[in-house]
């Protein structure tokens, strides 16, 4: 109710602007939505006003003063937000499921051969591949709160690949205490579970209070990164699987490194562009008619080849080997992005089609 009016008069003036061929309306924009806390676990993406062909992204913050802030860090960065020589990464930092380290290795760590391009051709350069800022992998030891403070200042880029969610490991208090001026996007691909994980959180989050246990969550989490100064905030508000979660990571560091916005790369690695590109139906979108909104189903990826799926030392596919591409996107209505949609990430390495060298 609150924001249909609101929408039908972009519509509006795009149906305008298209019959007058006059640029009344940016072809494509972006919908900032803030909800509060209490309406943010609600899939808010999926409102037919946020799936219109004319939205580009959607993306939520916590308030004007907030977004104030954010476009003006942003006005103020030369490298558009992000910079690929500032990367970095943890990855299943209690070593819990040797599949999540292995689709991590395949997206990112595989070489000329990974499966994100820029990555790939940033290996076939005379680089010889990104320069990580921090590597964080549960393999070699357990993070302490120092690594992950350091971790978060150093990267522009900061990647985290494991289970249940980043601030069910990472306390609460040096992040707090970390300056994140630099950090442009923080991607959590989180909320993922398994049998063992679940009961060892369970006997972890029995000792502790229940405004330590709200910090967890997909809001506070975002929330507590946007108060120490990042731009821009991706994570999952329920949980997810394996599968999901490498779609989501693949998926969006591809569209950066295309020079979409971040808020486009997860639209476009959830599927939405193409829930905004559907045809509208016959009585439009209002309330009672809302045919043409209904989520389309993504082709399913082929499941792990090993015993147990979930276990620990689960197992890829033959197709799933490194450098192939995902054969389906994230969960469409999973990931959600706090902050500014408008970060970019500005010197990208492009593989030249017939030259492995690659180019800048």
């Amino acid at each position: 109710a609150v924001l249909e009016p609101a929408a039908d008069e972009l519509a509006a003036a795009a149906a305008l602007a298209d019959a007058s061929k006059q640029p009344l309306l940016p072809f494509r924009t972006h919908l900032l939505l803030c909800a509060d806390e209490l309406l943010a676990p609600l899939p808010l993406e999926g409102l037919a006003v946020c799936t219109r062909p004319h939205v580009a992204s959607v993306s939520r913050d916590f308030s004007f003063a907030f977004v104030a802030r954010r476009l003006g860090t942003l006005a103020r960065a030369k490298d558009g937000g992000v910079s690929r020589a500032k990367v970095g990464y943890c990855i299943d930092p209690s070593a819990e499921v040797a599949e999540v380290r292995a689709r991590f290795a395949q997206a990112l760590l595989a070489g000329k051969e990974a499966a994100v391009p820029w990555v790939a051709a940033a290996a076939a350069s005379k680089e010889g591949g990104p320069s990580w800022a921090a590597q964080l992998d549960g393999a070699s030891a357990t993070p302490a709160d120092g690594d992950w403070q350091a971790a978060l200042e150093r990267s522009s880029l900061f990647v985290y690949a494991g289970l249940s969610k980043l601030l069910a490991y990472a306390q609460p208090a040096p992040v707090a205490a970390a300056a994140l001026d630099g950090l442009g996007v923080a991607l959590l691909c989180d909320q993922l579970f398994t049998e063992s994980s679940i009961r060892r959180q369970g006997k972890l989050d029995n000792r502790k209070g229940p405004n330590r246990l709200r910090h967890e969550t997909s809001y506070r989490t975002a929330l507590l990164l946007a108060v120490r100064g990042t731009l821009c905030v991706v994570l999952n508000q329920w949980a997810s699987t394996a599968e999901d979660n490498h779609a989501l990571l693949v998926g969006t560091l591809t569209a950066l490194g295309e020079g979409l916005p971040v808020g486009e790369a997860v639209a476009v690695a959830a599927g939405r562009t193409e829930l905004s590109a559907r045809p509208p139906s016959p009585g439009g979108d209002k309330p009672g008619n809302r045919g043409g909104s209904t989520i389309k189903p993504v082709s399913a990826q082929p499941k792990s080849s090993g015993k147990g799926s979930g276990s620990r030392h689960a197992t890829l596919a033959p197709d799933e080997a490194a450098g192939s591409a995902p054969t389906r996107r994230c969960s469409a209505l999973a990931p959600v992005v706090y902050g500014s949609p408008l970060v970019r990430m500005a010197d990208i390495v492009v593989a030249d089609k017939g030259d492995s060298k690659g180019k800048k």
